[in-house]
């Protein structure tokens, strides 16, 4: 069977290589509902050199079809993208730490379609009994690093969801013109994600357009 890692345990094996770590996810949709999926790690050297040479296997595109890399170094830090195209929704499949949906909300009282934007990320494979670690713990460990998470869409927003995690609330940034569409960003404390006692996190947009975005979600 093939096994799968949520977000939370992808960092938490960062953290047992002893080294620092940083993610970055990001969706660039199209109103046709095709698009790219990207992510960004940023690894210290230790990490690197205690799994010579080799970084965690995290696999968050999954089985996307063609999935481009590229690794440098960037002051003196290991820098590794991973990007994959893709025409539907439907063909991203195998993503692992969650899905990613649109549908279609409906039209506002002057004409435009009102869309919604969901990402919905596991922060680990199984549930468990056991409590989340102590918060003060975490963030010793983990001070300063973070999860970005990034949605480029065809409209504009009309409401961002805050994510809670725990004791913590993630305000999303949000740039949006009719023209030019929106960038929505949740910036993450790793030590928030670490220490959330959920089994998941959902990022929520709700946008219009005049022309809208082809409804689709992917597989699972």
């Amino acid at each position: 069977m093939k096994r799968t890692l949520g977000i939370g345990a992808i960092f938490a094996a960062a953290l047992l290589l002893a080294g620092c770590f940083d993610l970055e996810l990001t969706l660039k949709l199209h109103g046709d509902g095709s698009g790219t999926l990207s992510t960004r790690a940023i690894v210290s050297r230790q990490v690197v050199d205690f799994g010579h040479g080799r970084l965690p296997d995290s696999k968050l595109l999954g089985e996307s079809g063609h999935v481009r890399h590229k690794t440098e170094i960037r002051n003196g830090q290991l820098v590794q993208e991973e990007t994959t195209d893709f025409e539907s929704l439907d063909q991203l499949r195998g993503i692992e730490g969650g899905r990613i949906e649109v549908t279609s909300q409906g039209r506002t009282f002057w004409g435009a379609e009102r869309s919604r934007v969901r990402w919905v990320l596991r922060t680990s494979k199984q549930a468990s009994d056991a409590p989340p670690p102590d918060p003060k713990v975490v963030e010793m460990m983990v001070k300063g690093h973070i999860l970005i998470v990034e949605m480029d869409i065809p409209c504009t927003v009309m409401h961002a969801e805050t994510v809670k995690l725990n004791f913590t609330s993630v305000t999303p940034f949000v740039s949006s013109d009719v023209i030019s569409g929106s960038t929505v960003r949740w910036v993450v404390p790793l030590s928030a994600l670490l220490a959330t006692p959920n089994d998941q996190i959902a990022f929520d947009v709700e946008c219009w357009s005049f022309a809208g975005i082809k409804p689709g979600r992917t597989p699972g």
